[in-house]
């Protein structure tokens, strides 16, 4: 197995767990002062007519204003952008990505829900295998295959976690063309079907863009996995010197997930280290 092989079935990919508000003014006549010279007779001369407006408008006029400004000081604060998270991942490159909410968390550490499903996946590998091991060595082996992701965005209440990888070229290795991380990112869909419990896949590959990336492809899956609906999201692609994979699993459990990740994913940026 190539060693892009090796980085696509893993660490984590194939280690599918076992795995307007306002206020409306009244409709009542405004009330006003009288003033001298007030016509009583079609011979009168007509009398000023400058009316003012009442206490009580003038209240309902400052509440308008008060909600009009609340409102748009809620407006804004809606609309901006979330700030810019950035992470070293390695051979001089730097990945930024902004969170649409709090219920997202980019770390380098992976969450425990992960640690732990990539434990008990390991221990029906090595089961099936016939090997003996402690819970402590399942930890420790868990944490290793882990370790090749940079970065881990997560939603610790639903269990929806996309993992970030970038991978250097060997030194003998030639920088990938357009053709070959597509074919990385077709592999990907494939290998979906090849996954322990795994069933009805649907899959397709189109071109996405990723800003500092030269290239990437992107795999949008749908699939049953022991009988539970599933989606992924895969975005493989190179920015020298570096391959890189970003590995999403859903479990629909919270229906808000699938488009909080999709502006997650929208907003990365690789820069190298040193630029903007």
């Amino acid at each position: 197995m190539s060693r892009l092989q090796i980085r696509l079935l893993g660490p984590y990919f194939s280690s599918f767990p076992a795995h307007s508000y306002g206020y409306e003014l009244s409709n009542e006549p405004k009330s006003g002062l009288k003033l001298p010279g007030f016509r009583f007779g079609p011979y009168n001369p007509p009398p000023s007519r400058k009316r003012f407006p009442s206490p009580r408008l003038l209240m309902e006029g400052d509440f308008m204003i008060r909600v009009v400004v609340f409102l748009a000081i809620v407006s804004l604060v809606a609309l901006r952008p979330a700030a810019a998270e950035t992470f070293s991942v390695g051979s001089g490159l730097k990945l930024e990505l902004s969170l649409p909410s709090d219920r997202w968390t980019a770390s380098s550490d992976p969450p425990g829900f992960l640690s732990a499903e990539i434990a008990e996946h390991l221990e029906h590998e090595l089961l099936a295998q016939g090997k003996r091991f402690t819970e402590g060595q399942l930890d420790e082996l868990a944490a290793k295959r882990l370790s090749a992701n940079e970065v881990f965005v997560f939603n610790a209440d639903s269990g929806a976690v996309l993992t970030i990888d970038f991978s250097p070229l060997n030194p003998d290795e030639k920088a990938p063309g357009r053709s070959s991380v597509a074919a990385s990112a077709r592999y990907a869909g494939q290998s979906l079907e090849e996954e322990e419990g795994v069933a009805e896949v649907e899959y397709e590959v189109s071109r996405t863009k990723v800003p500092g990336a030269r290239h990437a492809y992107r795999v949008d899956a749908r699939y049953r996995h022991h009988g539970g609906a599933m989606k992924f999201i895969g975005i493989v692609g190179f920015s020298p010197p570096c391959w890189f994979f970003l590995y999403y699993q859903d479990r629909l459990r919270d229906q808000q997930d699938f488009a909080g990740m999709n502006r997650v994913l929208e907003s990365i940026k690789l820069h190298r280290n040193g630029g903007k």
